[in-house]
């Protein structure tokens, strides 16, 4: 009886270890799964906050293509504008130069017209006195 009680003690004394360890090994694995959680939380936010920054980004990058194409299309209406004011200038200057080249007809007839007006006195008073 006494080995029995013996042996029931032993028993247990090795349960009782046993359940120390058994404890000791979920308290262990507790504190590893709160710190897992408290990664993935953190990961959680960091995978929010860069998801944000996407959203932000790709909205202003939305934002600069359509400023960029504006810009494109306003340049576009310059670039025919300024073919067209090209076009007119060109047509100004051929304007400009007939219009020299007149006046110059102009003052040439004008100059012999002076002359042979001035003539004309000269044989007038030649003849007339």
């Amino acid at each position: 009886m006494k080995k029995s009680i013996e042996e029931t003690e032993m028993l247990i004394q090795r349960g009782n270890v046993e359940r120390n360890e058994l404890v000791s090994t979920i308290d262990m694995l507790k504190k590893e799964a709160e710190k897992s959680l408290e990664k993935l939380n953190k990961m959680k936010y960091l995978m929010d906050e860069k998801e944000a920054t996407i959203r932000r980004l790709q909205l202003e990058s939305d934002k600069l293509k359509a400023q960029c194409n504006d810009l494109k299309r306003t340049l576009s209406e310059d670039e025919v504008e300024k073919g067209s004011l090209k076009g007119s200038d060109l047509l100004m200057m051929q304007d400009i130069t007939s219009k020299d080249n007149m006046l110059e007809e102009v003052r040439r007839v004008s100059d012999n017209l002076s002359t042979e007006l001035a003539s004309l006195k000269g044989e007038k008073y030649v003849n007339g006195k």
